[in-house]
């Protein structure tokens, strides 16, 4: 609580050098260290490699994904759900020209500067500091402002420049438009999986019905002035977004993995040992799912496998509502 001066001081102190805002809450990592932390993560990502195989093996899974899916409903019988799935497929290719426009547009706004938040599967880096950083440029232009606050500045503003670099930060950036189009490439299919099993489930497949089973979604997931609400959607779909999460390795931890995710974000110092833990985990997560007899070891899967009709509580939070 900002009470005085001095308090003013002491906030402005602890965002810069990090440290505990209240006395009994979380320790929050300073701006220094964080702008370090971006240009560590930066000079990692910075080879030009590192988005075309990011892009191209999140590409290759996203497309694998609904066939893979048909041809295991196909082996079970389940000829509505592979109709679905490849129905999924096709909206994936009829979107890649509103994904292309997606990309082109989010990768135009953050080497602009108009979006201040860059998020890949590696890292999420703001790279323009809120009103704090400008009010610490301020307060180190004072005559009692120390030598070695100053020199912290000093530290975390050349940081800051490396970190706000288009040239330096361009694979960074490819990533951010990457992941963005994915998102959607994958809501867009799995809108038209649950248009076609609607349409199936009430009569058949044909031009008419799969138009008015998409226009219904669309109404469902539309606000009155014309645009896509969020929470609409996660609201028809809980896992509406787990697919996009999925094949771009950012799916939220559990467990010991979100235990270990939290420790280092608590210590800075072992970032270099590890650097992407959701990203590695979640790979090895995604190996798994395909591989039989290792995927039981998943808590999704084995939830899936030993649900039933009669106790459908387990997996309701991955968005299967019935039998």
């Amino acid at each position: 609580d900002i009470n005085n001066f001095a308090d003013y001081k002491t906030y402005l102190l602890t965002k810069l050098k990090g440290g505990q805002l209240k006395a009994g809450g979380p320790r929050e990592t300073g701006m220094v260290i964080r702008e370090l932390q971006g240009v560590y993560t930066h000079g990692v990502l910075s080879g030009p490699k590192t988005p075309v195989r990011a892009i191209g093996g999140t590409g290759a899974m996203t497309y694998l994904k609904p066939l893979s899916q048909a041809l295991g409903a196909s082996m079970r019988g389940d000829f509505i759900t592979a109709r679905a799935a490849l129905s999924e497929g096709n909206a994936l290719i009829q979107s890649l020209p509103e994904a292309w426009t997606i990309f082109k547009k989010r990768l135009h706004s953050t080497w602009s500067g108009e979006v201040s938040t860059i998020e890949t599967r590696f890292s999420e880096y703001n790279a323009k500091a809120d009103a704090d950083w400008e009010l610490l440029g301020v307060e180190m232009d004072k005559p009692d402002a120390s030598f070695g606050d100053k020199a912290a500045y000093r530290i975390a503003s050349i940081a800051r420049g490396l970190n706000t670099n288009n040239f330096l930060t361009a694979s960074t950036k490819l990533m951010d438009a990457g992941d963005s189009s994915f998102n959607t490439l994958m809501v867009r299919a799995k809108l038209r999986g649950r248009a076609t099993r609607a349409a199936i489930e009430n009569g058949g497949v044909t031009p008419k019905s799969m138009q008015e089973a998409q226009a219904k979604f669309l109404d469902e997931i539309t606000n009155p002035d014309g645009t896509m609400s969020i929470d609409k959607i996660r609201e028809l779909d809980p896992e509406i977004f787990a697919d996009a999460a999925e094949v771009k390795l950012t799916t939220d931890l559990e467990g010991f993995s979100k235990s270990l995710q939290t420790t280092m974000e608590k210590s800075p110092w072992t970032k270099p040992f590890f650097l992407f833990a959701r990203t590695g985990v979640n790979g090895l997560a995604m190996a798994g799912k395909h591989t039989p007899g290792i995927n039981l070891l998943l808590t999704k899967q084995r939830a899936i496998f030993t649900a039933s009709a009669d106790n459908l509580g387990p997996v309701m939070k991955y968005g299967i509502q019935n039998a």
